[in-house]
């Protein structure tokens, strides 16, 4: 697989995984907000009709922070990570090393992704 390949691969799987956090979080506050008030609940579910479509700007993003470098157990991540290089358990004392798709897509690195 192509370096470039590694990368799409990578953007779509964290972009599967942006999309599925997103509508839970509008499907959770659409839920709270009905509870609130009717007109709430209303204007998160016309909130959640927006969104959707290509989703350029966040395609964008995560290529961008997948391509230039991802520390492998950033606890900040957005989204759970699919593999990661880490074999330890992530933790704020575990120290990780960066890893990018080309490391990934490289056959000679030595940065490999943890089984599973």
């Amino acid at each position: 697989m192509s370096t470039v390949d590694a990368l799409a691969t990578a953007v779509e799987d964290a972009l599967e995984d942006t999309e599925q956090l997103l509508a839970r979080f509008l499907a959770e506050r659409t839920a709270h907000a009905r509870t609130t008030a009717p007109v709430c609940g209303a204007l998160w579910t016309d909130l959640g009709n927006l969104v959707g479509g290509k989703l350029i700007r966040p395609r964008l993003t995560i290529a961008a922070y997948l391509g230039l470098g991802v520390p492998t157990c950033a606890p900040s991540r957005p989204w759970p990570p699919r593999r990661s290089c880490c074999t330890a358990p992530c933790s704020p004392t575990t120290t990780c090393s960066t890893t990018t798709s080309a490391d990934a897509a490289d056959p000679t690195s030595s940065v490999r992704p943890a089984p599973g």
